[in-house]
């Protein structure tokens, strides 16, 4: 450790301080945090240079204390002749918020690097901020004046130094802290009320950030409900998980973040009463504050479920059942709003549905499209879609619960009520919610058409079945006789069971 510096005009091995109470009276005005004195540990040699370097001109450097490099506030002034009294951090004297936060960078930055040419460039730096009319008492400059103390050949170096610390001051100032702008944001995607995003706004990126916690809803980026590293401008989608079912239900945030930007406007003032002050490092820039937000009105859980259908096939036969094809889907609302499927929130599994299908019929032709049932449309049968865990995202293949035997056309219409719904599901629907795809759907119509059947038909013979007899015994000597008789075969009017002619 280097010999402790010399004072500028007092004491052969100690800096000059100046009067700390004639600073005292100007101090509260100027600080912005002043804490209770705290006794302060013993005041050491620090970096710098000393008689024994410059030929015993006077030092020029830093003290130690609590394992900080310190440095003089004023020269000219004695200093402690022991140990300082205590310590508290606050401003100094009349000098700006800004200035203290120059003060503070310097000596937290360059100041501790421990470095002999570091520390004589910040004590020159300090003093020409804190006492200029002091450091420029001299007749000459200060920087001049006190560059004497330097050895030749570092002086060039240590003037680099303090032009460099002069530059980038200028762009030093005192943290603000949050503003009264710094807030949380909500926001709601109006389509969907699950969706939505929380914005941290009032500051940048750079200036803070913190961990974000949400109840009644998750992080889409982490599956959970919070989510660290938020800063400034960020904006974070989330996702609603209704605490109730379908009751409505609303959004909070609650944000815990450190202002990390900038250097506060405050030093650590190390006192003795009637000595000088002693000014070290300030307190880490870090403030810790709280943001808060919640939803302003009620997110909804109602969704309106709706489907497509389409038969399996366009033709069956008799005692065959009309098979369906359904693909449900999800419908905006008169306001928009087409919220998720809700599912639900330990298993995962989708909210069962139900969907009830009617098939009429049969008619002589295609039934004309409409929106409603005609009135006295035929009646055929029906069935019941209840959708599973993968909700709308799966197809459905259904039949009907009696199979068709009349020969025509059918169509099926599928609707879905709120009425036919259970417990659980009807308070998700909308009041007297119903939905249904309408009567004579090209997709939703097919024909029973019955096989085709041989049948026989005769002139003049009242009854041909012992001709056929007759025919099939004498082979074609009864073709011949049936011919003979004027008899005529053609198909469907024999039952089926009569099987094929012989012979």
């Amino acid at each position: 450790m280097p010999q402790r510096p010399i004072s500028a005009t007092v004491r052969p091995r100690r800096f000059a301080l100046s009067a700390f109470l004639a600073a005292l009276a100007v101090l509260g005005a100027s600080a912005l945090t002043v804490l209770p004195e705290s006794p302060a540990a013993a005041l050491v040699d620090g970096p710098g240079y000393t008689d024994a370097d410059n030929g015993g001109v006077g030092g020029l450097g830093a003290f130690t204390i609590d394992g900080r490099y310190v440095y003089c506030l004023e020269p000219g002034i004695p200093e402690p002749p022991g140990d300082p009294d205590g310590m508290h951090y606050g401003g100094w004297a009349s000098l700006s918020p800004d200035e203290v936060a120059r003060l503070n960078w310097a000596i937290s930055t360059t100041g501790q690097s421990g470095d002999a040419a570091d520390a004589a460039a910040v004590a020159m730096f300090v003093w020409s901020v804190a006492s200029p009319a002091a450091y420029h008492s001299h007749g000459m400059s200060g920087d001049d004046w006190y560059i004497g103390r330097v050895p030749a050949v570092d002086r060039p170096l240590v003037r680099a130094i303090l032009a460099r610390l002069r530059t980038e001051s200028a762009e030093i100032h005192a943290t603000p802290g949050p503003s009264g702008d710094a807030g949380l944001e909500i926001t709601r995607d109006p389509r969907d009320h699950y969706l939505g995003e929380v914005t941290v706004r009032g500051f940048g990126p750079e200036d803070a950030s913190g961990i974000l916690t949400l109840e009644h809803a998750i992080f889409e980026a982490t599956g959970t409900p919070s989510l660290a590293g938020a800063v400034g401008g960020g904006t974070y989608a989330i996702i609603g998980t209704p605490p109730d079912g379908a009751a409505p239900y609303r959004i909070s945030a609650h944000g815990d973040f450190v202002w990390s930007s900038g250097w506060r406007g405050e030093i650590a003032v190390y006192t003795t009463a009637g000595y000088q002050a002693i000014a070290g490092p300030g307190r880490d820039p870090a403030v810790t504050f709280e943001l808060a937000a919640s939803d302003e009105d009620d997110r909804t859980t109602t969704f309106r479920p709706i489907l497509t259908t389409k038969a399996a096939s366009t033709e069956i036969g008799p005692g065959e059942p009309f098979e369906d094809r359904l693909i449900f889907a999800l419908d905006d609302g008169p306001d928009g709003v087409r919220n998720r499927w809700y599912r639900d929130p330990v298993t995962g599994a989708y909210l069962a549905i139900n969907a009830s299908c009617r098939v009429y019929g049969p008619f002589d032709e295609a039934p004309a499209p409409s929106a409603t049932v005609p009135p006295g449309a035929p009646f055929a049968t029906s069935f019941i879609v209840t959708t599973g865990s993968d909700g709308p995202y799966a197809e459905y293949l259904a039949a009907s619960e009696e199979p068709l035997e009349a020969a025509g056309w059918y169509t099926a219409v599928c609707s879905i009520d709120q009425g036919s719904q259970s417990a659980a599901a009807r308070a998700f629907l909308p009041d007297g919610y119903r939905f249904a795809d309408g009567f004579g759907v090209a997709d939703e119509t097919i024909r029973l058409v019955r096989p085709e059947t041989p049948e026989l038909a005769a002139t003049g013979i009242d009854d041909p079945l012992p001709w056929l007899v007759l025919g099939g015994v004498l082979g074609g000597l009864g073709a011949a006789l049936l011919a003979w008789r004027g008899i005529r075969v053609r198909r469907g009017s024999l039952p089926a069971a009569s099987g094929k002619m012989s012979g």
